[in-house]
């Protein structure tokens, strides 16, 4: 039933507001009035029948509500202990639990079919070569049915229905468990936050926020070296020469339009001692095995590696290891090679260098996790 208004007040009083609201699901509607009074006052409101009539006191706790009829509707007087700030619910449905202030609970999570440790602090489902075609949670309430038409999901901060995801809802009989299917869409390759927001049914609305992340990011950023910084280095990379020398000379830039497509990073070595890289910081984990791929070739007779770190803290060493020399190439030529993070590293590290004299090209670097 809903009630009829406006409200009509029958008192003094220095400030009163009063609102209706009721949870998004039809079968679980619940209609409130919040008022807001400095006084006590007594209320009339063009309305039918009453059931099991209460209100929230100052303390928090639910307490009956004497309602009696008028020849219009009902009214009722607003008790001492509600001054300030109330809520009334003048049809209490046996569904309702009072009083309830505990938040629905995450029972599980799964993202691409890989579940998640739902205590653990910051859920992070790790990489995907592509966005994961669902997400999936299960969420209980042990007192109350939850209000599924409700439920938010945000990506990135926008709305599920913004970004073109899908999100399906399925209720258990009595409205206590929900299962939440999010079908993401296609993201873009990066970095992805979804938020999903859950209230039960109930006045106050008992709240749920929960945040899940995945990563559809390369391994390595700007792989093609098509993003340039001023002074023509490649973004996201660390150009550098180690073991620097007074007689080193050496330059280490993009190559526009010289690549496989687009452009090409180019290593030049000119004279003296020579240990030219340029590396990116990665996200590995230690103990797996990573592939990093990619073309190169060279001017001359130079040649050229590609080599892995992971810096150490502690106790720990460094870990620095390098794969095979590549001999010169006049033509873009494949290459592979494959390593294992050591453990416990706080920061990873991956390189291509040069130590010879002459030009050495790079592109369309790739680093994938060894399946």
């Amino acid at each position: 039933m809903r009630l009829a208004m406006p409200l009509v007040i029958v008192c003094v009083l220095l400030c009163v507001t009063a609102q209706v609201g009721w949870c998004a699901d039809a079968k679980y509607e619940l209609q409130t009035i919040a008022l807001t009074a400095t006084s006590s006052l007594e209320v009339t409101l063009a309305a039918g029948e009453t059931n099991a009539a209460v209100y929230v006191d100052a303390d928090g706790k639910w307490k009956k509500l004497a309602v009696g009829k008028t020849a219009t509707g009902v009214r009722f007087s607003l008790p001492d202990d509600a001054v300030g700030s109330t809520v009334v619910l003048l049809n209490k449905p046996k569904w309702l639990t009072l009083p309830d202030t505990e938040p629905p609970v995450l029972e599980a999570v799964s993202v691409g079919g890989i579940s998640l440790d739902v205590k653990a602090e910051g859920m992070n489902a790790g990489r995907f070569a592509e966005t994961p075609k669902s997400i999936t949670l299960t969420v209980s309430d042990k007192l109350n049915p939850l209000a599924g038409g409700r439920v938010r999901v945000t990506i990135d901060g926008l709305e599920a229905s913004e970004c073109g995801a899908q999100v399906n809802i399925t209720q258990s009989k009595d409205g206590k468990h929900a299962d939440i299917a999010i079908e993401p869409g296609k993201l873009a390759a990066e970095k992805h936050a979804v938020g999903v927001t859950v209230v039960d049914a109930t006045p106050r609305h008992n709240t749920l926020e929960m945040a899940v992340a995945f990563s559809t990011a390369p391994l390595l950023q700007n792989g093609g070296f098509e993003k340039v910084k001023s002074g023509g280095f490649a973004q996201n990379w660390r150009h550098a020469a180690w073991g620097r020398k007074p007689d080193t000379e050496y330059e280490t830039t993009v190559a526009k339009g010289k690549g496989r497509s687009g452009n090409a990073l180019k290593i030049t070595g000119i004279a003296g001692h020579l240990y030219l890289i340029v590396g990116q910081q990665v996200e590995a984990e230690g103990g797996k095995t990573y592939v990093i791929s990619g073309y190169y070739k060279t001017d001359g007779e130079g040649a050229c590696a590609a080599s892995f770190y992971g810096k150490p803290e502690g106790e720990l060493k460094e870990q620095y290891i390098s794969g095979p020399m590549m001999p010169a190439a006049p033509d873009w030529t494949p290459f592979s090679w494959e390593f294992t993070a050591g453990e416990g590293h706080p920061l990873y590290e991956v390189f291509v260098w040069s130590k010879y004299q002459g030009d050495v090209y790079f592109d369309d670097l790739e680093l994938k996790l060894k399946q």
